[in-house]
């Protein structure tokens, strides 16, 4: 993958972002959907498709950079069990948690919440979340995941945090609650909240 641009946080620190992958086919648009649907409404959970697969972004990219490429350069891979039929790419997770860790703290982002393990503990009930915050999903105490905070809503008597996850390098956009049990399961209950105070994400 090559180097699209760079930038500097306001410590002015550089991060390098880069280009996407190749171009999705027809074929692999419709099985990376199918299978990322089924994997997110799986023991009945919620989940809202948002965006059709695209490559040109990661999850970082989106949260971060408002999709303007992707965090963390990126490696190949023989057996892509995430996005089956899709390009057979990884992020570096090690590069993207740096790249990360540089933005929060250089951009001056605040934490707002931690909790060690969602679903169970509930996240919500004392803090103030707000839409276009950061969800930060551990494991290992690595970044594994990031998305956005979308909206607080109760049902059945719970409280719920809807947030806005691309999911991987070849998937799309969906709608899910936070405690969401595949994405639970692939990047941890290790959850971090984070604001910027800018407010809203479009």
């Amino acid at each position: 993958m090559s180097i699209r641009f760079s930038f500097k946080t306001k410590n002015d620190k550089k991060i390098k972002v880069f280009s996407g992958g190749q171009q999705l086919a027809p074929d692999q648009i419709k099985k990376i959907r199918l299978c990322h649907i089924k994997q997110l409404t799986q023991n009945n959970n919620y989940s809202e498709e948002r965006r059709l697969p695209d490559t040109s972004y990661n999850c970082h990219g989106m949260t971060f950079i408002n999709k303007l490429g992707i965090l963390g350069t990126i490696q190949r891979q023989k057996v892509s069990i995430y996005t089956p039929g899709g390009p057979e790419y990884l992020c570096d997770t090690k590069a993207a948690v740096d790249d990360i860790r540089i933005i929060l703290t250089g951009n001056g982002y605040t934490k707002k919440a931690e909790k060690a393990n969602i679903p169970e503990d509930d996240i919500l009930k004392e803090d103030n979340i707000v839409q276009g915050d950061v969800v930060l999903y551990f494991r290992n105490n690595a970044v594994g995941h990031s998305c956005i905070a979308y909206e607080i809503l109760t049902v059945a008597d719970k409280i719920k945090l809807k947030v806005l996850s691309k999911l991987g390098l070849s998937g799309g956009e969906h709608f899910h609650y936070i405690d969401n049990d595949f994405i639970v399961k692939m990047y941890g209950k290790h959850i971090q909240i984070w604001s910027d105070s800018k407010g809203k994400h479009d």
